[in-house]
């Protein structure tokens, strides 16, 4: 009855997956067309919006919907190959262990931060744990000129993203379900017993040993008649199944009014690992797996005619339990370091097969000493108020925000030991077995792996007006937030640790277009931390960015081949205060570690000693960034974007091991601002769309 059932959900799932999937591609058509039709050109430039033909910094975006296209269970590998300059460095693909490394243009420090500033609808936030499903779109800033007003935060460049809202139209409430199968992307070939020990003799004659296999052993590892003293075992096919199921499912409800529009959305993935499932073999185990939920719900309402909200809550909790290790890591160690013929996998008696060499036999490690489970939290919100003061000047306004942001990720480990045996012959032909471990019950421990939380408030005053051919907009932001043990800050001060990180800033955004053709932006931000010493903890980050449309030039207008061309350049500096070290490094220490002889006794007293040296002129890295970029539209087909562009870090913080002579006799020595790195290169892209009409209306 089992299998009937299990069956049936399968066949239901796929049904519902073609249904949904021809579904989702009418309304994808659909979209397609409206935005045609409506002329979509806007682009998010943190903290506001522009009209692309406007846009003097170099930034990518790319709508929620294109993620979806690739289905993965980590939002953050989707992004791989999609955005001009970004590099996704996919360290793994185990379901809830990988999380890639994101580099914009490359790694342009070799400090302790090189990630981008991940800011969502607003604020700092991390969205791995986010799904396509809720993302209107994602925007990489680049240059100078788009990251200067997040300041001594922007030198790594920035990944804006923005989640879905409602608009006015009747409820439309939409359901999709995906389903899919994951393999490994590469798994080594391994030579059998019989090739092994051939090479291995061949490579001990070749050192001028003598062999260490026999030739009657050699034929007894190729034939497998002695599979105990002679084993032919390939452990990944032991431990792995070729492939594992996913699913999607995905719930959302969108709509509104004048008054209130609103997007919410319910969201479930779940992941099988790729570990054969033992749980049947050992009720102390588990198999792998990783679930993730998601929810969202997001609100924009008109209070008055001058007064409008915003409230975005999403969140999700991800469960993830693997037999052993909560990651495959040492398992798949251990696996690369085993011959092939070096024990069986099960002993005549039972018992695991194992020797003195190698810690552990891999399928006992799975199967016999217990599981590992994980449990993560995350929940992002936010609260903005904006107010018209048309009253005062057309086009002024005013907005305040708050945000609350954390996430805890704690794991329970239950572990157990268990025994293997070698095997050999005594005198008398007698198979005799030596132990290794023995087996004990399950123990718990507990322990937290990762926890943030980060709360900020924002305003500002917004400015858009245009007079005849000439459009003025600015931005006044203020913001300060703070972040209670990020795991993006340094924490090797565990007696600093409890302490919060504050920062504060004073960003600002200034444009002038005329004529729709020559365009002049300057973006700033005053910004300061308090890990840097008292007086030198705030900076000033200018750019400068110059555009021309060349296509609104007289010579150009009738072009019938160049429909668009725009040239623009753009020169600033920001910086990066994820710099490592010690906290609060300026201050010099005196650890109670000192110990001194006292008295006729030679009685140790002990009292305060110079720990290690500050460093009083602590400061932030320095990023002066210059980029030159040329965008052009051929005909109503191909797009093409070039950018070069030039990076100069500087303050970098480094060793002074080759700077500070030993013979100053300091109790450790300072790391100081003195590394420098260069950073040049270029980005190409050609795009092509198609722009006939679809029947499918």
């Amino acid at each position: 009855m089992k299998n009937y059932i299990k069956s049936f959900k399968i066949a239901l799932v796929w049904v519902l997956t073609i249904l949904v999937g021809q579904l989702y591609a009418q309304v994808q058509v659909d979209d397609t067309v409206v935005l045609a039709k409506a002329g979509y050109k806007e682009k998010n430039i943190g903290f506001g919006v522009q009209k692309e033909d406007i846009i003097t910094s170099s930034i990518s975006t790319r709508k929620g919907t294109e993620l979806r296209t690739a289905f993965t269970n980590n939002i953050g590998n989707t992004l791989n190959g999609r955005f001009p300059g970004l590099t996704v460095n996919q360290g793994g693909n185990e379901p809830g262990a990988n999380n890639p490394g994101l580099f914009i243009r490359g790694a342009n420090t070799f400090g302790f931060n090189q990630t981008p500033l991940i800011i969502i609808d607003g604020f700092i936030g991390d969205f791995t744990q986010m799904v396509p499903e809720e993302i209107e779109d994602i925007t990489i800033l680049k240059d100078a000129s788009a990251t200067a007003i997040y300041g001594m935060r922007g030198a790594n460049g920035v990944v804006l993203v923005t989640t879905k809202k409602g608009i006015i139209q009747p409820l439309v409430v939409s359901f999709s379900a995906q389903y899919g199968i994951q393999q490994a992307t590469a798994l080594p070939k391994i030579l059998n017993a019989g090739n092994y020990a051939t090479l291995y003799n061949e490579a001990l004659v070749n050192d001028g040993l003598p062999p260490l296999y026999a030739q009657a052993d050699l034929d007894l590892y190729r034939n497998g008649n002695d599979p105990v003293f002679h084993p032919d075992v390939d452990w990944y096919d032991q431990v792995f199944r070729k492939s594992a199921p996913l699913a999607n499912y995905n719930l959302n409800f969108k709509g509104g009014n004048s008054t209130v529009k609103y997007f919410a959305m319910l969201n479930g993935l779940t992941s099988q690992g790729l570990y054969n499932n033992f749980k049947d073999e050992n009720e102390e185990s588990s198999n792998s797996k990783y679930n993730l939920f998601n929810f969202r719900a997001n609100l924009d309402i008109t209070i008055s005619k001058n007064l409008s909200a915003q409230l975005n809550i999403g969140g999700s909790v991800e469960e993830k339990a693997n037999p052993g290790d909560l990651t495959t890591g040492g398992n798949l160690n251990l696996i690369d370091r085993i011959p092939p013929g070096a024990f069986a996998v099960y002993n005549p008696n039972g018992t695991y097969g194992g020797n003195a060499t190698y810690n552990g036999n891999p399928l006992g490690n799975v199967i016999s000493t217990g599981f590992s489970t994980s449990t993560g939290t995350n929940l992002q919100s936010n609260l903005k108020l904006t107010e018209k003061l048309d009253f005062i000047t057309q086009g002024l306004s005013s907005s305040i925000a708050v945000s609350f942001n954390s996430y805890y990720l704690s794991s329970s480990n239950k572990r157990k030991g268990y025994q293997r045996s070698s095997v050999s012959l005594n005198s008398n032909g007698d198979t005799v077995y030596t132990p290794f471990g023995q087996n004990t019950s399950l123990t718990q421990s507990n322990s937290v792996l990762d926890r943030f939380r980060n709360s900020s408030v924002q305003a500002s005053l917004n400015y858009e007006r245009t007079f005849g051919k000439h459009e003025f907009s600015g931005l006044v932001l203020f913001n300060s937030d703070n972040n209670d043990i990020n795991r993006n800050y340094p924490n090797t001060d565990a007696a600093n640790q409890a302490f919060p990180y504050k920062t504060n800033g004073l960003g600002s955004r200034f444009t002038y277009v005329n004529n729709r053709k020559y365009i002049v932006e300057f973006s700033s931000s005053y910004m300061g931390a308090e890990s840097f010493p008292p007086g030198d903890r705030y900076g000033f980050f200018p750019a400068l960015s110059l555009g021309w449309v060349a296509s609104k030039e007289q010579f150009l207008v009738s072009s019938q081949v160049i429909n668009f061309l725009k040239i623009r350049a753009s020169y600033g500096q920001v910086g990066n205060e994820y710099i490592g070290g010690q906290r609060f490094a300026f201050n010099q220490r005196y650890p109670a570690t000192g110990s001194y002889v006292l008295g006729t006794g030679n009685t140790n007293a002990f009292g305060l000693a110079e720990g290690r040296r500050a460093n009083e002129s602590v400061t932030w890295e320095k990023d002066l960034k210059a980029n030159l970029g040329i965008e052009a539209q051929l005909g109503n087909r191909f797009g093409i974007i070039l950018d070069i562009y030039n990076n100069n870090r500087s303050d970098i913080l480094a060793s002074s091991n080759g700077v500070l002579p030993q013979f100053l006799g300091y109790n450790g020595y300072p790391d100081l601002n003195i590394g420098e790195a260069t950073n040049s290169g270029f980005e190409f892209s050609i795009s092509y769309h198609n722009v006939e009409k679809s029947d499918l209306q």
